[in-house]
């Protein structure tokens, strides 16, 4: 075994990203003083814009900045995402962008093993871009910690299988695709959940699914991502006019999209009584986007300040997702005052109570999301305003350091185990 370089600080975090669910874990080790490093792909700490020709192709790595509070020395393995993140802005094929991503992410995970195995006792990683990491880590004497911000791919699949037989217009070329491979992706991660100590979910639907895949309950625990902090406006009441329903990020299959707009036209309101608004990429194929009433209004994708912004002039969130990990932009609609309609698989059902300061509903289930937005339609004023006044009270009782303090309880008895 290499000796490490830092009894004192003995956890390396790895991410080919900065995200902002890997910048909390981070900061809950920093806090703790247990990092000792961070590795990561491409990252800068100018927040400086550029403008012209030179924008263009740097656009890609704004939101690559690493937090001013960030002490731990950052290690860059820069070649290969610099070359996938100029891709994304000029190559068109999802195909050809998502075999790019597979490798930068290979070739990345293939560098750290080479260079940081060893070095740390501790290394904590992401899924499916640790995957040598872990294993060499293990064959030196080390331990692996798993950030999993996903189901596990057996829950994935099986839903993304259900959702493209029951909705065969929504196989595009890159879904199939995705299926062709997910023997050869999946079978890294298994690899890597085979090579991990301990399995930090960040939500219980993740444990659940880990679990439900014959991993030990020992072995996986459940830490939730905690909601940002609370605006200081959120509390005001939204303008009058139509009731305006938000589904915000990647329209897709696997939010539930498509059952958002079948529930819509079940509904059928007119704009003056009701709107639905999809910001961000749209990723449904164009045969579901035929003869959408005038209700529905489809948006691009905004920056996160835009977002907020919106989250202002809207009155409801509705994210219908099939599988996720635990979805951020509904903890951020609560921490802006927003009721939300979704379902058990996002993740947030300790945070979105049905009836409460929201509606569950299950996935698949377009007649039950077309009650759960009926519902929202004809809550009167003064309730709508009781029901996000309840979402603020849920975001400030999960919160960011909420997380934090549990997460640095749930690493110290780890590395107090494993000394």
């Amino acid at each position: 075994m290499v000796k490490p370089l830092l009894d004192n600080y003995p956890i390396l975090l790895v991410s080919p990203d900065v995200r902002s669910s890997v910048m909390g874990v981070a900061k809950s080790l920093e806090q703790s003083q247990l990092l000792g490093g961070f590795v990561t792909t491409f990252a800068t700490k100018t927040t400086d814009p550029i403008d012209g020709l030179a924008g263009f192709f740097t656009k890609p790595f704004r939101g690559r900045q690493i937090p001013d509070w960030l002490w731990a020395k950052t290690h860059l393995h820069p070649y290969r995402e610099l070359a996938r993140l100029i891709s994304s802005k000029t190559i068109p094929s999802e195909i050809s962008k998502d075999r790019i991503w597979e490798w930068a992410e290979t070739g990345f995970d293939r560098s750290v093993a080479q260079k940081w195995a060893g070095k740390f006792p501790i290394i904590y990683g992401c899924e499916h871009a640790s995957v040598e990491t872990f294993s060499k880590q293990k064959q030196r004497g080390g331990r692996n910690i798993l950030w999993q911000v996903i189901a596990h791919h057996q829950t994935s699949y099986r839903l993304n299988q259900r959702a493209l037989e029951e909705c065969p217009e929504a196989q595009t070329a890159y879904a199939m695709h995705a299926f062709q491979t997910a023997s050869r992706v999946n079978g890294r991660k298994d690899r890597q959940y085979a090579d991990a100590d301990l399995i930090i979910a960040n939500s219980p639907f993740v444990r659940d699914s880990f679990i439900a895949a014959g991993v030990s309950h020992e072995k996986v625990i459940s830490v939730p991502t905690g909601c940002p902090e609370v605006s200081l406006d959120a509390c005001a009441r939204r303008p009058s006019g139509p009731r305006i329903f938000l589904c915000a990020g990647n329209q897709c299959v696997r939010k539930g999209v498509h059952h958002l707009l079948q529930a819509w036209k079940l509904v059928k309101p007119s704009p003056e009584i009701a709107q639905l608004w999809l910001v961000g990429k749209m990723e449904l194929p164009a045969k579901l986007l035929e003869n959408l009433p005038r209700s529905i209004v489809i948006k691009p994708p905004v920056s996160k300040a835009d977002l907020q912004t919106i989250f202002k002039r809207v009155h409801t969130l509705v994210l219908p997702t099939l599988c996720e990990g635990r979805a951020h932009v509904i903890l951020e609609a609560l921490a802006s005052g927003l009721p939300v309609i979704t379902t058990p698989n996002s993740g947030c059902s300790d945070v979105v109570l049905d009836g409460i300061n929201g509606v569950l509903v299950l996935p698949f289930d377009s007649e039950g999301l077309a009650c759960a937005i009926e519902k929202m339609i004809a809550l009167s004023e003064k309730s709508l305003y009781e029901m996000s006044q309840m979402s603020l009270d849920r975001a400030k009782r999960w919160t960011i350091n909420d997380f934090a303090q549990t997460h640095n309880w749930q690493i110290g008895q780890f590395v107090k185990k494993n000394k």
